[in-house]
């Protein structure tokens, strides 16, 4: 795998049998570091040293508790535009670090409950684990520091995933 950003539609709690189906393909050869998104934003931000994979867990889940706290089902567009605002903050503080970022060359593995391309561009959401409902959440536009460089990527077998340089 290059360095990068990847999303793939994965539940985040399966992270395992995630990292063994990409040890199995080939795509990893070792275990990646797991970390909230959040975590490696502050990483980036202090320009601590990063691992050579990282394993983004539960990002999904956070701005689907966001999405919740805002107003989520009284005012969707109220609690959507929260999320947005959060996810557009992450992007610039990535953007502003993009040149370290690159020097560092990891691959960022991001797995969404839910990932969909659409006319309007990838958007990545939660699937609620018991009831399978999922609910959109944000354009990986407004994550990926370089959006106009996303596209699909096979990264696991009958996943739906893309992938951005960083």
């Amino acid at each position: 795998m290059h360095a990068g950003f990847y999303a793939v539609e994965w539940m985040a709690h399966q992270w395992q049998e995630f990292v063994w189906q990409l040890q199995q393909e080939g795509q990893l050869r070792e275990q990646p570091e797991r970390m909230g998104l959040f975590t490696l934003v502050r990483r980036v931000r202090r320009r601590e040293p990063l691992p050579k994979t990282i394993l983004v867990l539960h990002f999904d889940r956070a701005m689907y508790n966001a999405f919740w706290l805002n107003g989520g089902e009284g005012s969707p567009q109220q609690a959507l535009s929260v999320v947005e605002s959060i996810v557009r903050e992450i992007r610039r503080t990535l953007s502003l670090h993009r040149d370290w970022l690159q020097r560092q060359a990891p691959t960022i593995l991001l797995p969404f409950g839910s990932l969909e391309n659409t006319a309007e561009g990838w958007w990545a959401g939660y699937k609620h684990g018991s009831t399978g409902t999922t609910q959109r959440l944000f354009r990986l536009e407004w994550l990926i520091p370089v959006p106009s460089l996303l596209e699909p990527k096979e990264i696991v077998k009958e996943a739906i995933s893309c992938y951005a340089p960083l």
